[in-house]
């Protein structure tokens, strides 16, 4: 969306990150029409397993223990509330490398900020920078004072491929037990299974684990005759994210646009929890305050 302002993208992972290992879907067509990438659509069935079957009504007392799971003992509204159908945009599997082509993209943040720091002031001309980067690492790569704690926790998956039955569908089931997984998905043949901590601490076979996981689609631990292959594990660093105060975080990121030409682009950067779908706005803002020329319509924007 950015191509015709020539930015530059630095990001501090040293190669082309994945960071979602879950599958890569979306609730509407705004990212595939913004990049002219094609995504596919998708019914989406959803369940919730209750320790014993799989059930559609979840009940309040569910919804709390799904929360406390997955934030750490807080209680948030989260996805489980709704268990009706959905219909889902999926993204091809080369889609992080299809929009990263031919563009400029600083890895490990090498990017030397040092001119930009000297200078200290706001300069329209100089080349707009994309940055990726977590908040807490920006901000003490350019020594921030007001630095809050910063909360988060990282999610593992285990990614496995699906032989038989053969799959063309796409399911999830939501899972409130406690030191379980939280989130289980079929798409087509392959298995997604999300956890809080690293899956590999409670089971020595991963096989054996997707297999009885991929059981719970067929209710009540009444297994499947199905063959699983491939079974691997993913950490993602910054899984699950905390808050922090709201005048901090945007008093940063209006700091670093004002004053280095940096703007702050997707969850980890900006830090808050936000659908893919959303970036495709926040594209928006940053374009108009490229093009604005000046402080007073940048803090407006």
């Amino acid at each position: 969306m950015l191509r015709r302002h020539e930015v530059t993208v630095i990001e501090k992972s040293s190669r082309l990150p994945h960071n979602h290992t879950a599958l890569l879907r979306f609730r509407t067509t705004a990212v595939s029409d913004v990049t002219s990438i094609p995504f596919k659509k998708q019914q989406v069935l959803k369940g919730l397993w209750d320790g014993k079957q799989v059930i559609n009504k979840p009940t309040l007392a569910h919804i709390n223990r799904y929360s406390a799971n997955v934030t750490d003992g807080e209680l948030h509204q989260r996805s489980i509330l709704n268990m009706e159908p959905a219909q889902r945009w999926v993204a091809p599997a080369e889609f992080i490398e299809l929009m990263a082509k031919n563009l400029d993209i600083h890895f490990g943040v090498s990017f030397d900020f040092s001119t930009r720091i000297q200078r200290q002031t706001y300069a329209p001309e100089t080349t707009p920078i994309i940055s990726t980067v977590p908040m807490p690492f920006l901000m003490g790569e350019f020594g921030w004072k007001d630095r809050p704690e910063f909360k988060f926790k990282p999610v593992w998956t285990i990614k496995a491929t699906l032989v038989k039955p053969v799959s063309s569908i796409c399911q999830t089931i939501y899972n409130t037990e406690p030191l379980e997984w939280y989130r289980t998905t079929i798409h087509g043949q392959q298995l997604t299974i999300e956890y809080m901590f690293d899956p590999e601490t409670i089971c020595d076979n991963l096989l054996h684990e997707a297999s009885e996981t991929f059981d719970r689609f067929f209710n009540d631990n009444q297994h499947c005759d199905s063959i699983i292959q491939d079974a691997q594990v993913n950490k993602i660093g910054i899984g699950k994210i905390r808050p922090i105060d709201e005048a901090v975080r945007k008093r940063f990121m209006l700091w670093l646009t004002e004053k280095f030409s940096v703007y702050s682009l997707g969850r980890f950067a900006t830090w808050r929890n936000i659908l893919l779908d959303d970036v495709v706005q926040d594209v928006k803002k940053i374009e108009a305050m490229i093009e604005s020329g000046s402080t007073y319509e940048m803090r407006k924007a």
